[in-house]
């Protein structure tokens, strides 16, 4: 199999574990806006160590194959272009779509206008944790792909 191809099923995993753990976070959010209970830094970083842990867990496979795919980069030959230009085009549209995952999410969450402002500086903190959690495995992948050839 193509390093290239190890990398993309590594983003794919991780793009999709990572935006599932993160609506779930997002959604425990919102019942507690709807609930009325007062969102907290305390609270909130409950959430946030939880979110991390479950990250830590999804990304273990997701890291087995990066490394499986570098270590096969040194002795594999591209033949085609076409071997780096496919892979790279649906790495960048699963970034993308992780991205918008995200942004999906924060406008679900902050539709409700009795939002607290500090709910709302936490619910923009964690979209930008979020969004660089998501894009760790297409930047790892496009690196590892563009160093093909």
């Amino acid at each position: 199999m193509s390093p290239a191809w190890l990398f993309v099923l590594a983003t794919v995993i991780a793009v999709v574990g990572i935006g599932f753990v993160f609506r779930k976070m997002m959604s425990t959010l919102e019942e507690g806006i709807i609930e009325k209970q007062m969102v907290t830094a305390e609270s909130f970083q409950k959430e946030q160590s939880k979110f991390f842990l479950k990250i830590a867990l999804v990304e273990i496979i997701p890291i087995l194959f990066v490394v499986l795919g570098f270590t096969q980069l040194a002795t594999y030959e591209v033949a085609t272009q076409t071997e780096i230009v496919l892979p790279l085009a649906i790495v960048i549209i699963i970034a993308f779509f992780g991205i918008w995952s995200i942004v999906i999410s924060r406008r679900q969450l902050l539709s409700n206008e009795d939002i607290p402002e500090q709910t709302k500086k936490l619910v923009n903190t964690s979209v930008f944790i979020g969004m660089a959690v998501i894009n760790a495995f297409p930047i790892i992948a496009i690196v590892g792909i563009l160093s093909m050839s």
